[in-house]
């Protein structure tokens, strides 16, 4: 069963701990992290058509609560050492369809979490620019990276960790999201949730 269906059926207080139990279990439909590797091993880069459908269908089918994006870590490896042309092509289509996602999850009334650095050009495109004029969409720059969430309580822990000081930002991109950064932002969505009255 996936997560968010848990959650759904188990909305009065009695259920609540045991919804979040499960959450904590890792059972599906928690998030989805187009940052991290596919089940094939291989990045979500979605310049490739059959990698670009199977992430569509991860967001109309998965109904992921939350879905986690970096368009840098999904392109394939070695795209920064093609000509600044075709490089600049890669991430433009990397990025326009992550914003096709995110704004379908939005629209699921889903969440997502988006990281860039806070300089790349990618901020002035319009299909980033259209995210952003969202009410509930909002940016959030730490530690050199812009982040782009319709979740308050998402962009709250992303500050907190980064006023932390712990260089957790390393250790993410070493490590993926990590232990504490993902317990955080677990309790982050519990709390989204009853703010959205779910």
């Amino acid at each position: 069963m996936a997560w968010l269906n848990s959650v759904e059926e188990n909305r009065n207080p009695g259920k609540e701990r045991v919804a979040e139990e499960e959450a904590r279990k890792g059972l599906p439909g928690m998030m989805i992290d187009f940052g991290a590797k596919r089940k094939s091993g291989n990045t979500w880069d979605f310049n490739n058509p059959f990698v670009a459908f199977e992430g569509l269908q991860q967001i109309e089918e998965k109904r992921a609560l939350l879905m986690l994006a970096s368009p840098n870590d999904g392109l394939e490896e070695g795209w920064e050492k093609k000509s600044e042309d075709e490089a600049w092509g890669m991430m433009k289509r990397q990025v326009e369809f992550t914003a096709m996602l995110m704004r379908m999850q939005r629209e699921q009334g889903l969440y997502f979490l988006s990281e860039h650095p806070a300089e790349a050009k990618s901020w002035d495109l319009e299909c980033i620019k259209n995210l952003a004029r969202y009410s509930d969409v909002q940016t959030i720059v730490v530690g050199g990276i812009r982040w782009m969430t319709n979740s308050v309580e998402a962009a709250k822990t992303v500050e907190k960790m980064g006023d932390a000081g712990e260089n957790w930002m390393d250790r993410r991109i070493a490590e993926g999201y990590g232990e504490k950064f993902n317990d955080e932002l677990f309790q982050a969505l519990v709390k989204q949730m009853k703010r959205d009255g779910r």
